[in-house]
């Protein structure tokens, strides 16, 4: 069974009033997120938990009213343990950056909807480490994804979002192996971020 957790931290200030966007207006976006995941125990296979810790920021600009387009970056540390009659570890470090563009419909005075689509390279080093020997790969992924958010105002110069999940296509080249994955988690996979924005 797999377990995910997002955390988010974020520390802002602004005033009670609201105002539409406006062509130029500018977006500071970030999230630090932590996911878990366990797999279970079984007869003959044991169990393996392992961690991932991100930082993603992202500065986009307002090309209308209503659609804003950006930079992103980011990075992850994972750290995995399995219980083998001796233990072993691995664990990986990961940079991300790329471009992504968002699209606004005003729901209420305060809340949107938002549809994202981004476009990402990854570049990962994994480590493995266990009583017989250790090991280092690197591996490339090109992403593309959309995934539906929900934007909240508590004032007109920041914002709390919630990702809903989402699509995506990532083509995956590691040593001599590559592969195409197409996947679907709408629903399955949560996270939210906060945003800062540049008003005219």
């Amino acid at each position: 069974m797999k377990h995910i957790i997002s955390v988010v931290f974020f520390i802002a200030c602004g005033t009670p009033s609201f105002a539409q966007f406006s062509k130029g207006d500018k977006a500071l976006s970030g999230s630090l997120s932590l996911k878990i995941e366990q797999d279970p125990v079984s007869s003959n296979v044991s169990s393996t938990r392992e961690t991932t810790v991100g930082f993603y920021p992202s500065f986009g600009i307002f090309v209308n009213k209503n659609l804003e387009i950006g930079a992103l970056f980011g990075y992850s540390s994972s750290s995995a343990e399995s219980e083998y009659s001796r233990s072993a570890q691995s664990g990986s470090h990961g940079f991300v950056a790329g471009l992504y563009g968002s699209k606004y419909f005003q729901i209420t005075e305060k809340f949107f909807f938002s549809f994202l689509g981004k476009a990402e390279h990854h570049s990962t080093k994994r480590f493995s480490k266990d009583p017989d020997q250790d090991g280092q790969t690197f591996s490339r992924d090109v992403k593309v994804n959309f995934s539906p958010h929900l934007v909240f105002f508590p004032a007109s110069n920041w914002a709390l979002t919630a990702n809903l999940g989402g699509a995506g296509y990532s083509y995956h080249v590691s040593n001599n192996y590559s592969s195409h994955v197409f996947s679907i988690d709408i629903g399955q996979n949560f996270g939210f971020g906060f945003s800062y924005y540049f008003r005219k």
